[in-house]
């Protein structure tokens, strides 16, 4: 059995709490202000929103429940790969994130939540390639799209 982080890969624990906290401030963020298109409800959580349409009788999103755990299988995957890549915090990443949080607020105030839900799949991307750059970051691309098609599923659909 292959231990969590072998003892020459230790990850920076600074950085690694700081990229859980960012993640889980942006998962707050979106569930205590992330819609403001169903006033009526009074529910301002995003996930509320995406719920039913996740299980809608006509079945086409039952599968995204197994999507998250899937794309974060993938990352936990690749730790090994990603601890041995050079980490240095990016500009592009800050501005990455700046630029999902103004998405954000733009959805939110336009009560337009799929603006939110593109915010909140990119944030999932900029908050650790703010942190550890683009050479750690190469490696969860796939499964950071991967959680994009889960949330903007619907909207993909809309369009076809």
């Amino acid at each position: 059995m292959t231990p969590f982080f072998p003892k020459d890969l230790r990850p920076n624990l600074y950085r690694a709490l700081f990229c859980i906290a960012g993640i889980l401030f942006a998962l707050w963020m979106f569930h205590a202000y992330g819609n403001d298109s169903e006033t009526h409800g009074a529910n301002l959580s995003l996930y509320a929103w995406l719920a039913p349409q996740w299980k809608a009788k006509n079945g086409d999103y039952g599968y995204i429940w197994l999507m998250i755990p899937a794309a974060c299988w993938m990352i936990w995957q690749n730790r090994f790969k990603m601890l041995q890549e050079e980490s240095k915090p990016s500009v592009l990443g800050v501005l990455a994130v700046v630029a999902c949080l103004v998405l954000h607020v733009i959805g939110f105030r336009s009560q337009l939540p799929r603006l939110s839900i593109a915010s909140m799949a990119g944030l999932f991307f900029a908050i650790p390639y703010a942190i550890y750059g683009w050479k750690v970051v190469q490696w969860i691309v796939f499964p950071c799209a991967y959680i994009l098609l889960c949330f903007t599923g619907s909207i993909l659909s809309e369009f076809t």
